[in-house]
């Protein structure tokens, strides 16, 4: 199933002054192979997955659908969303089990988030510009009882604060006090962007079970 919304203005992510509108082809081509990323496989190497009592998943910000891949591999029903429409045919080519894959087109930040079992943000939530604080108390309640989110933020020590939305970690926990934190990291590195920038991470990652109400 394929879904299309259409914004007043585009989505755009911006890398140290470069515009990945203008640099989609190389983006997509630098992520495509990419290996699933490292905090869902924790997600189903520590057996969370084993936790969660239905299996709707969504994935916010999916580019080359890696992460959906794999999910949809694990028995999810993956709606994927993701603001570019070329993500729409990279999908349709890789993901061969259509029948568990519903894909939306827009900005994730502007559109009512499906409910789900499990949502996964894989380093997508520091696009989100307008609203922060609203968005992710409204997201936290799109999770089903005893579902789960997986996700990455960023920190104020990131090369891109200013740039992209960043947290402190103390407002970060804050939002999770309903929920049982899994597991919660920080990591400060040195590491090159997709598209080959060098720059410096500041990256909290986070899985977190909601409560029964």
């Amino acid at each position: 199933m394929f879904i299309k919304f259409t914004l007043n203005k585009p989505y755009k992510h911006i890398i140290r002054g470069e515009n990945i509108m203008n640099n989609l082809k190389e983006f997509y081509k630098a992520t495509m192979n990419k290996p699933v990323s490292g905090l869902i496989s924790k997600f189903f190497n520590c057996k969370y997955s084993e936790k969660l009592t239905g299996n709707k998943a969504v994935d916010l910000g999916c580019g080359t659908g890696n992460d959906t891949e794999i999910l949809i591999s694990k028995g999810f029903k993956v709606i994927a969303i993701d603001s570019e429409e070329q993500v729409k045919d990279i999908l349709d080519k890789k993901i061969t089990d259509k029948t568990n894959l519903e894909i939306v087109i827009g900005d994730f930040s502007k559109i009512e988030i499906p409910k789900a079992d499990l949502i996964l943000a894989n380093m997508s939530l520091f696009f989100v510009k307008d609203n922060f604080d609203e968005f992710i108390k409204n997201l936290l309640q799109r999770i089903n009882e005893k579902g789960f989110i997986v996700a990455n933020f960023l920190g104020k020590e990131d090369d891109w604060d200013g740039k992209r939305t960043t947290i402190e970690k103390e407002k970060l926990l804050e939002y999770f006090k309903d929920f049982d934190i899994n597991y919660f990291s920080e990591e400060k590195y040195y590491k090159e962007t997709a598209l080959g920038k060098n720059k410096f991470w500041h990256v909290y990652a986070i899985i977190a079970q909601a409560k029964l109400q």
